[in-house]
């Protein structure tokens, strides 16, 4: 914020001259009554005093309007000035004084700017980042609330406001009543209202895309797999999934401009398939350092459904810590399939797998991470009895997962030992297909 004390050189000393101005118009205006009335009542004089009166009344107030504009002008420049954390150059009096003469322009920008920057300070929106769960208390919440949260998984405040009441009350110690204070202090930390497209646009900016190390997948994709939301990828076994997955752990750490996401992976490993020979290859293929590589990868092997969902919530703190860029699951149905056999128990999976990927989405989006995820197939007995051509298999998952998954791509083998990508579900790309080929160095194009 620039300082200028110089006499007439910038606001402060224009607004001093504007009062003195001010001043002098209020004493010629006493004089021009006092001469007025002394003069024995003369008409002649009285016409003089109401005139100038008139004109003093009018020199003053419009000062007045000036001054308060020429504040408010200054004050716009500085708050302007300070979010956006740098000094602004001095301005010229032929620059201070345009700003204030241009009366109703001027002010409607003025009042614009204070607006916009009232709102910046005081609605953050869904996406512009994270708070640690502890934010809560400048709302009022107690610690010992904050840590009963942050003991349930609850890392940041954002979780806790895309919560429901009934999940906040299983939480051990949070009664009903301390549930609708914590979302009372969230409503006051975080603005989940209504927002215009614009403001929907300038968040998706954030968006950024991870090569797949194929080019030819990666245009069908737009430019690789998205952060902020949920990527499936299906198909039969040895089509090139979990090589798609180490191929990502290495492309997600390299530079934006060379198609990564300059950040770390975090792995959960559902099917034991994570080979850190296979990422190494990939490493080197880019030239990069494998033992760096390797270290900014965190790699977890899950054993149960339950043991997913804590080592979300641990991935979740690593989030917090450090930049990851990604999170990459081998394979998401793997414990579910495993752990709830039968068609008896296949309602309670499928709700348990819908809460978990709903936690996915909403990690993705707070995070701003690119979450990749493999999925099996199943055979699908219907088709066969109908008759007919159609694939006698299907995803795994059922509509959960379907409706989960942001983006659907679908795995099979091709000529030639190829493979083919297709894009099988999305909400911004066509229908189509790129082939690949499956090396020592990760996933390439495909050139036979």
């Amino acid at each position: 914020m620039s300082h200028r004390g110089e006499k007439g050189a910038g606001p402060g000393g224009k607004e001093i001259t504007m009062m003195a101005e001010a001043d002098a118009a209020s004493e010629r205006t006493r004089r021009s009554m006092r001469s007025g009335t002394d003069g024995g009542g003369a008409m002649h004089g009285q016409m003089h005093a109401r005139d100038d009166v008139a004109a003093g009344q009018a020199r003053f107030s419009s000062l007045q309007e000036e001054l308060a504009l020429a504040s408010a002008h200054r004050n716009v420049d500085a708050a302007s000035a300070g979010i956006q954390g740098m000094a602004q150059p001095p301005a010229t009096a032929e620059e201070d004084f345009e700003g204030v003469t241009c009366v109703e322009g001027g002010r409607g920008e003025a009042l614009q700017s204070v607006e916009t920057i009232h709102r910046a300070q005081e609605e953050p929106f869904y996406g512009s980042g994270f708070d640690d769960v502890d934010e809560l208390q400048s709302a009022g919440i107690s610690a010992a609330d904050c840590a009963k949260l942050r003991d349930a998984g609850y890392l940041t405040v954002g979780q806790v406001a895309m919560e429901t009441n009934k999940s906040l009350s299983a939480v051990r110690g949070l009664s009903e009543a301390k549930v609708e204070k914590v979302k009372a202090a969230v409503k006051s930390l975080v603005c989940f209202g209504f927002r215009s497209g614009s403001e929907v646009a300038a968040q998706r900016q954030s968006v950024y895309r991870i090569s797949t190390g194929s080019r030819n997948l990666d245009e069908l994709l737009g430019g690789g797999i998205n952060s902020q939301e949920l990527t499936e990828v299906f198909g039969e076994f040895r089509t090139g999934k979990t090589q798609l997955c180490h191929t990502l752990c290495v492309t997600a750490q390299m530079s934006r401009d060379m198609g990564g996401g300059e950040g770390m992976v975090a792995y959960l490993d559902t099917e034991g398939t994570f080979r850190p020979e296979n990422i190494a290859g990939v490493a080197r293929r880019y030239g990069m350092d494998i033992d760096a590589v390797l270290d900014n990868i965190r790699h977890v092997r899950i054993h149960s459904h339950e043991h997913l969902n804590e080592a979300l919530v641990q991935a979740t703190a690593l989030f917090m810590e450090a930049p990851f860029r990604a999170l990459i699951i081998d394979s998401i149905i793997q414990p579910f399939r495993t752990d709830f056999a039968g068609r008896a128990e296949l309602s309670e999976r499928q709700q348990k797998l819908n809460h978990f990927c709903a936690r996915l989405l909403k990690v993705a989006a707070e995070f701003n991470i690119a979450v990749l995820y493999t999925n099996q197939i199943m055979s699908d007995p219907s088709v066969g009895c109908a008759g007919g051509f159609a694939p006698t298999w299907k995803p795994a998952g059922g509509h959960v997962l379907a409706h989960a998954s942001t983006t659907r791509l679908y795995l099979r083998k091709g000529a030639g030992g190829s493979r083919v990508c297709k894009v099988y579900d999305s909400p911004c790309r066509p229908e189509g297909e790129a082939s690949f080929a499956l090396t020592d160095g990760g996933i390439i194009d495909y050139s036979g």
